[in-house]
């Protein structure tokens, strides 16, 4: 009989009549439709290379790095000199503090502090100069739980791709591989910085000055809540522009003094200039990019905050690697980076990790290169050049400081030295947190109570 032939659930009595009902799977549209919910987008790619490639590197801050990087980023207002807005009582009255004068105030309070202990003057002279040159205290950094150190710079190879440290060990010779495993094999070199142990020297012997008309605010730590959009004041000008607070850094760490002729390389969307120019101190800005639809943005920025009248300004669109003649005193090379935010926020196929843009992204430490070793070349004598990043990827930070010094030694006749910036991480300690174990530079963390950054700083100077 058919009850017998078919299981209970397949079959229907119906009066004295049995009729079947076989049920087929459909095993191409299952498969097809596992594809789809298996398929990866942009922003899952770029989190699981950073889960990759970071996590051996930070270790156990790697998960609060993590859940910052996924959380809502926090912001600065930085305050337009030429707005006849009063920005900074709008600001306090919102209870936002002055960032800038918070770090000034550091100083100030460890001076009064050893004016008021009975010391003789030799011994005040000697610890003052000691604070000046800002030997770094393991409290201002970020440290793992187990109080362990973490050097940032320790090799790290994909496990799927190979069972020894040896990262040539992995690539038969007899084996042909397909296009996207050499991308794979690749990035594994590219994610990785190996220390080359150069022998540069790291001078501590010159003072960083917060300019004094530069003005950021921003919120207590543990404070999320957001600035309200700025208004325009009578001329149309807004009074304070939006930025993460972290990349003023850059800025002040270029000490841009009265006068001074400075370039920035890589100027688009503007943030970084317009913050130059804030300082009220530089004699001619030239702010350059070559992208059309970034210097557009600059443009408006621009337009949005500084008058008609500020003729210092300079816009120019040119390859960065075309500046090669010392004509400035300071230079910012900004670059193109991995951009560890904006990558885990846009899904489209303008997202760095998209697979359109592999090739672009392995080169981009080699490009990170040119553009500062152009930013060298284009720095007079006696002056100083800042690299910075929004990455925490140690190949695009301390790994292109490393490889700009070599080939600037190798090449040419210049003289660079680091210099040494854990002043900022001591003057900014109750705003930012601060990552021990960048080797050329400082790098502000993601942090849930702090949530800056990424931002990475380093700065050098040419000495002939």
């Amino acid at each position: 009989m058919l009850t017998n032939v078919f299981p209970k659930c397949l079959t229907y009595r119906h009066s004295k009549r049995i009729d079947c009902c076989v049920l087929i799977k459909r095993y191409k549209q299952k498969k097809k439709r596992s594809l789809n919910l298996s398929k990866q987008s942009t922003s899952e790619r770029a989190l699981v290379y950073f889960d990759t490639y970071y996590k051996p590197v930070y270790k156990n801050l790697w998960p609060s790095i993590r859940v910052s990087l996924l959380s809502g980023q926090k912001y600065g207002a930085l305050v337009n000199n030429f707005s006849d807005c009063d920005s900074c009582n709008i600001l306090s009255k919102l209870g936002a503090q002055d960032m800038i004068e918070k770090a000034r105030n550091v100083y100030a309070e460890e001076v009064k502090h050893q004016l008021e202990k009975p010391v003789k003057f030799e011994e005040f002279i000697t610890s003052i100069d000691q604070k000046e040159n800002f030997e770094q205290s393991d409290d201002l950094y970020l440290k793992e739980p187990d109080d362990s150190e973490s050097s940032g710079d320790e090799e790290f190879v994909n496990p799927d791709l190979a069972k020894d440290s040896d990262l040539h060990e992995f690539v038969p010779v007899e084996r042909i591989y397909t296009e996207k495993e050499s991308l794979l094999i690749e990035e594994s070199y590219k994610g990785v910085f190996i220390d080359n142990d150069i022998n540069v020297d790291v001078v501590k012997d010159e003072k960083i000055t917060l300019p004094d008309h530069l003005k950021v605010f921003s919120f207590k730590p543990g404070n999320v809540s957001d600035f309200p959009p700025p208004k325009p004041d009578s001329a149309g000008l807004l009074g304070y522009y939006m930025l993460d607070a972290a990349s003023i850094l850059p800025v002040i760490a270029l000490d841009i003094k009265p006068n001074d002729k400075v370039l920035d390389l890589c100027a688009a969307p503007g943030g970084k200039s317009l913050a130059i120019l804030q300082t009220l101190l530089p004699g001619s800005l030239t702010s350059n990019d070559i992208a059309s639809g970034r210097l557009r943005r600059l443009t408006e920025i621009l337009r949005w905050y500084c008058p008609d009248k500020e003729n210092s300004l300079t816009i120019t669109k040119h390859h960065g690697e075309e500046y090669n003649t010392p004509d400035y005193d300071k230079v910012l090379v900004d670059v193109p980076c991995n951009t560890d935010r904006h990558v885990l926020i846009e899904d489209t196929d303008n997202n760095l990790f998209s697979v359109s843009r592999d090739n672009e992204r392995l080169l981009l430490a080699d490009k990170q290169k040119q553009l500062l070793v152009a930013g060298i070349k284009s720095c007079k004598p006696g002056g100083s050049i800042v690299y910075s990043t929004c990455t925490l990827s140690p190949p695009q930070n301390d790994g292109v400081i490393q490889a700009a010094i070599e080939e600037i030694w190798n090449e040419t006749q210049i003289d660079i030295v680091i210099q040494d910036i854990s002043c900022l991480a001591h003057k900014f300690k109750d705003t930012f947190r601060f990552y021990k174990g960048c080797r050329y530079g400082q790098l502000v963390l993601p942090s849930l109570m702090a949530n800056f950054g990424p931002m990475y700083i380093s700065k050098i100077r040419r000495l002939k």
